[in-house]
Parts: structure tokens; sequence; C-alpha cells
């Protein structure tokens, strides 16, 4: 069986604010990063 995720207009918003947010912040580096990893909590994952 297939699922479908539907994502609200509203949260697809927030995360866009996010990404601006990270934007505005490496800006300010000397050096642009080359990745952004969000392990969502995932404790198999070490970064």
């Amino acid at each position: 069986m297939e699922r479908t995720t539907v994502i609200s207009p509203a949260e697809v918003e927030k995360q866009l604010e996010h990404c601006a947010a990270v934007a505005r912040l490496t800006a300010q580096w000397g050096e642009q990063p080359l990745a952004f990893v969000d392990t969502y909590g995932c404790p198999n994952v070490r970064v």
C-alpha cells in the first residue's frame, strides 16, 4: 500500500523561514558551508 505524506502550506512556509535563518547565519562566516546535515534525532547517526 502506498502512503502519501501531505505537507501543509503553513509547514512549508515554516521550513522556508528556517532555511532563510540558516542562510543569514552562514552568510556571516568567512567561508560558506558545503553542506547542512540534520539527523532529525536519529541516534544511529554520528556527525
